[in-house]
């Protein structure tokens, strides 16, 4: 008795240092190596199998330009979201409440007639009026020195 005849095959290997790495973790970047000694069978099903595999060409991947707009889309939301995430964390409101009133600090309801200087006036500061007038607009997130009646307020303590 003859021995069975063995003919050549490949073996289908990824390719280290793809250009692309998204396609060398898919397998898409693969080459062809003939491996020694690893025959197959003639007239085996695998024979026939290897010879008429439907594999997408070598040289097909997604053009540059498609990657840059997809790698410039995910930067332009990414930065979004961040900016969004930030102007939250430091809004005036968001200070405001954080853990409600800070120590060291009183909440004074205004009076109809009331205006902020005349509320800082009658608590009795030791200091300049102008001075405790920036701290209760940081203390409240106030842009202007406009309050109104029944608004509350939070000033410093003396």
């Amino acid at each position: 008795m003859s021995a069975p005849a063995l003919t050549r095959s490949t073996v289908r290997v990824p390719t280290v240092g793809s250009h692309d790495p998204l396609r060398a973790l898919e397998g898409a970047a693969t080459t062809s190596v003939r491996v020694p000694g690893a025959g197959v069978r003639a007239g085996s099903a695998s024979a026939s199998s290897t010879s008429g595999s439907a594999e997408a060409p070598h040289g097909a991947r997604v053009p540059r330009r498609v990657r840059l707009a997809r790698t410039l889309l995910l930067g332009i939301v990414l930065i979004a979201v961040l900016v969004g995430v930030f102007a939250a964390a430091w809004s005036p409101s968001a200070a405001a409440d954080d853990e409600g009133v800070a120590a060291g600090t009183v909440t004074v309801v205004v009076a109809e007639g009331e205006s902020l200087w005349s509320v800082v006036g009658d608590r009795g500061y030791d200091r300049d009026p102008r001075v405790v007038i920036d701290e209760v607009h940081t203390l409240n997130g106030m842009e202007s020195s406009v309050v109104h009646p029944g608004q509350r307020l939070v000033l410093p303590a003396r």
